[in-house]
């Protein structure tokens, strides 16, 4: 129970932060697919990132995320990466071209950044939690 309440927290932060690339919002998408099992509820956040940050280089990756979520959708939503984030590396990795580590680096950097925050500001919060009362 302590576990959900700490991934609870962690998801609210992250999905309520305000950063300009929407990463603290897809790694709160992330983390409720993942830790949580959340399709429906990983799904609306990543299509917020697409749609509250439309021109993060996080965008796409939200769709294709999305995508991944409900494979009956995968066509049209590639289709969709296709022809609004055309020069977007996800789209050569869709087509199967090379794609320079460096545009993918960005993004992982992004989110590694976000995750860093977070993380420092629950360290944070916890050690005010513990601190011993007057």
């Amino acid at each position: 129970l302590a576990r959900a309440d700490t991934t609870l927290r962690l998801v609210t932060h992250l999905a309520t932060v305000s950063d300009t690339t929407g990463a603290s919002l897809f790694l709160a998408a992330e983390v409720v697919r993942d830790a949580i099992g959340a399709r429906r509820l990983a799904s609306a956040l990543f299509r917020d990132v697409a749609r509250k940050y439309p021109v993060s280089s996080l965008a796409p990756k939200a769709v294709l995320a999305v995508a991944e979520l409900w494979p009956d959708s995968t066509a049209a939503l590639r289709s969709k990466v296709r022809a609004e984030y055309a020069t977007s590396p996800y789209v050569q990795v869709l087509d199967g071209k090379p794609v320079t580590s460096q545009l993918l680096d960005r993004d992982n950097q992004l989110l590694r950044q976000a995750w860093s925050r977070a993380q420092s500001l629950g360290d944070s919060a916890r050690l005010a939690s513990e601190r011993p009362r007057p």
